[in-house]
C-alpha cells in the first residue's frame, strides 16, 4: 500500500471519529433538548388548565330572578381552549336587565374583556341602560387598541324593556341566537349584523330591535357550538336547534337546554371540545301583562 493512500486512510478514519464525536453530543444536545421541550409542553398545559379553571369560576352560577322572564343556562369549558363569558345584568330602571354572551378566540382577549366590562359597570351610562350600540362602541374602543392581529370577540348584548317586550341588541360575530314565536310556532335564527370584532374593526356599531310576545323563546349558543363536528368533520347543523325548539315547544326551559346538551354529545360522539360552549335559553312567561309605553 503506498503512503498516499496510507495517509489518505488516516484522514478518513480522523474525520470519521471526529463525526462520531459530533454526533454523540449531538444526541447528547437532543436528549437535553427533549426534556426541555417536555418541560414547556407541561407548564404550557398547567397554564391552560389553569386559565380553564379561572374561566369556569368567572361565569355567573346564579341569574338574577326576573319577573315575568324564565331562564336556564349551562357553561361548558373547554380543555383546549376558551373565553365564553355571559352575564344578565339588572339596572337601574327595574323594568329592564340586559343580556350578554361573548366568545372570544382565547384566555387572553377574554381576560381583557372581562377588565373592561368590570369597568364599563361603574359607567353611569351603562348603569342607566344605554342603548346596546352605545355600550358596544365603548367595549369596542377599548377593546381593538390591546388586542392581537390574530384576536377575535364574537359578542350579543341585548336590552331588554319589560314595558313593551322589546329587545334591542348588538349582535357581533358568530355566536348563535334563535328566536321561537310561540303564536305562529315558528322558529328564527336571529341573524348578526356586526362582523366579529378585531384589531381592525372601524365600523360603525348598530342596533336592532326584535319584538317578544308571551310564551316566546330564546335561545343563546356561543360560537364554540360551530367548532363541534362530528366523525366525518361535519359541524354541528343549526337546523338541530330550530328542531328542537319547534318540536319541544310544550317543554321547559331547563328541558330544552338539556336536549339541546344531548344532540350535542350525541353529535360529537363525547369527543374533547375543542371551544369553550355557552348555552343561555329563556322564555317570557305568559302572566306577565305588556304594559303601557312611557
Amino acid at each position: 500500500m503506498s503512503k498516499k493512500l496510507e495517509d489518505k486512510i488516516e484522514k478518513l478514519e480522523a474525520m470519521l471519529e471526529q463525526k462520531d464525536i459530533e454526533i454523540r453530543s449531538f444526541k447528547k444536545e437532543l436528549v437535553v433538548l427533549n426534556e426541555q421541550i417536555e418541560n414547556l409542553i407541561d407548564k404550557l398545559h398547567n397554564q391552560v388548565h389553569f386559565a380553564f379553571k379561572i374561566q369556569e369560576k368567572l361565569v355567573p352560577t346564579e341569574i338574577p330572578n326576573i319577573p315575568g322572564f324564565e331562564f336556564s343556562n349551562k357553561f361548558i369549558a373547554s380543555p383546549v381552549t376558551g373565553g365564553d363569558y355571559f352575564d344578565i345584568f339588572e339596572i337601574e330602571d327595574k323594568f329592564r336587565f340586559s343580556i350578554l354572551l361573548s366568545s372570544c378566540s382565547g384566555y387572553g382577549i377574554s381576560s381583557l374583556f372581562l377588565t373592561i366590562l368590570l369597568k364599563l359597570t361603574t359607567h353611569i351610562e351603562t348603569k342607566k341602560g344605554a342603548n346596546p350600540d352605545k355600550v358596544l362602541s365603548m367595549i369596542v374602543d377599548e377593546l381593538i387598541s390591546q388586542i392581537s392581529d390574530k384576536d377575535k370577540a364574537h359578542i350579543f348584548y341585548g336590552l331588554v324593556n319589560r314595558r313593551n317586550y322589546e329587545m334591542t341588541y348588538c349582535h357581533a360575530g358568530d355566536n348563535f341566537v334563535f328566536h321561537y314565536q310561540a303564536q305562529s310556532k315558528a322558529v328564527e335564527e336571529v341573524e348578526s349584523h356586526i362582523p366579529a370584532i378585531d384589531k381592525k374593526y372601524k365600523k360603525k356599531i348598530s342596533s336592532k330591535t326584535l319584538i317578544l310576545n308571551p310564551k316566546d323563546r330564546l335561545v343563546f349558543m356561543s360560537e364554540g357550538m360551530r367548532q363541534v363536528i362530528n366523525s366525518n368533520g361535519i359541524s354541528f347543523p343549526r337546523d338541530k336547534i330550530m328542531d328542537i325548539l319547534e318540536s319541544e315547544g310544550k317543554k321547559s326551559v331547563h328541558e330544552i337546554r338539556n336536549e339541546i346538551l344531548f344532540q350535542i354529545q350525541r353529535w360529537s360522539g363525547k369527543k374533547e371540545l375543542k371551544k369553550d360552549i355557552t348555552i343561555l335559553v329563556a322564555e317570557i312567561k305568559e302572566r306577565v301583562l305588556k304594559l303601557a309605553k312611557t
